[in-house]
């Protein structure tokens, strides 16, 4: 860590004496930009557009660029993550806590992000985030782009605390009762080993007998040694039992990493989207069945889940004429691992001024 924080500074100190400049091709994005503590992630994203390697000078004269440099601080100017050519994305400041990840792209476009998959912070948290870049053209000239961001951190309420809690715990249990089966498919193929390997030691120990009684006995000869080729057969088809007991012993412990890899992605993978905007009415296209009118919404979720979650939803907002008769329906449709469709509508000319939706996507 002290390492990486050394090559960030001497980074900045190679850039000299810069100009910030807050109109550029830097884009920076919270999301979301209201986040409930405990319940939701926080994802900052930073990209910095590149495609063409080339800037306008102060001089109005394009400039080639030779190197540039990303990294997100907090207001107070502590930096975070960093991402640079001869240094990958990496976490500066509390690395247990986040997740980095970005990629330095000179013809394309470069990118800096950092994922808290839970904010559940234990010291004051700031609400203004940076995004600098600094950049090195050929003519010598430095520049600095900015922008910021500013987060807004919500205390949840207990029925929501309890509603993620009870969802916790009811995936926890099923996991659990998938492991406990494993184990025990573990314990009764553990126990067939050991008597496969009791039944070598069987066998071992009946060649020796064989053998006592070959040396003492030149009369059955033969037929001893008919016995002993056939002993010889068993321990060898024991032994061969045995290794595939072993080998499948050793896939079903594989099994059981994987399983608990997969519970403990069920159990924080839940995603969320907070005032989808269904619109009025005057938006709505007809669907020829009663004068019903409604507003189909995609919604892509930002990671894929393992399988097809549970998505459930809630009214926001919905602000209707006073004198209007109250018709509104909304309905999820086309659920499956990467989003859904979100349906808002009304029937028989009702008009609806405005209306809004929350949701909530996860595996149960």
């Amino acid at each position: 860590m002290m390492t990486n924080l050394i090559t960030v500074k001497v980074l900045l100190l190679w850039f000299g004496f810069t100009r910030f400049i807050t109109a550029s091709p830097i884009s920076f994005a919270a999301t979301p930009s209201s986040v409930r503590k405990v319940i939701d992630p926080l994802i900052l994203n930073c990209t910095f557009q590149n495609t063409n390697t080339q800037l306008n000078t102060s001089d109005h004269m394009p400039a080639e660029i030779v190197d540039f440099y990303m990294y997100i601080s907090k207001g107070d100017g502590t930096l975070l993550a960093s991402v640079a050519r001869n240094l990958p994305a990496e976490a500066i400041h509390d690395p247990h806590f986040m997740l980095v990840e970005g990629q330095m792209n000179y013809d394309n476009i470069s990118y800096l992000q950092i994922t808290w998959p839970s904010t559940l912070f234990d010291k004051p948290i700031d609400n203004s985030y940076f995004c600098s870049v600094h950049v090195l053209i050929r003519s010598g000239y430095e520049l600095t782009f900015q922008t910021n961001v500013t987060v807004s951190f919500l205390t949840p309420s207990y029925e929501d605390l309890i509603v993620y809690l009870y969802r916790q715990r009811r995936e926890l249990e099923h996991k659990s009762r998938s492991i406990n089966d494993l184990k025990k498919t573990l314990s009764n193929t553990s126990h067939d080993l050991a008597s496969l390997k009791q039944g070598v030691m069987n066998c071992t120990s009946r060649l020796h007998q064989l053998s006592l009684e070959l040396s003492s006995t030149t009369a059955a000869t033969g037929t001893l040694n008919q016995d002993v080729a056939m002993i010889n057969q068993t321990m060898y088809r024991v032994i061969f039992e045995a290794n595939g007991t072993a080998t499948y012993l050793h896939s079903l412990q594989s099994d059981v990493k994987e399983l608990k890899l997969f519970h403990n992605e069920l159990t924080t993978h839940v995603e969320q989207g907070v005032r989808v905007y269904c619109g009025g009415s005057n938006t709505f296209v007809s669907s020829g069945y009663e004068r019903e009118m409604h507003l189909v919404v995609p919604i892509v979720f930002q990671k894929p889940f393992p399988k097809v979650p549970v998505v459930t939803f809630s009214l926001r907002i919905l602000d209707v004429p006073k004198d209007e008769h109250l018709r509104v329906f909304a309905y999820t449709q086309n659920i499956n691992s990467t989003g859904f469709e979100m349906v808002c509508g009304t029937w028989d000319g009702s008009f609806i001024n405005a209306m809004d939706v929350d949701w909530t996507a996860t595996v149960v």
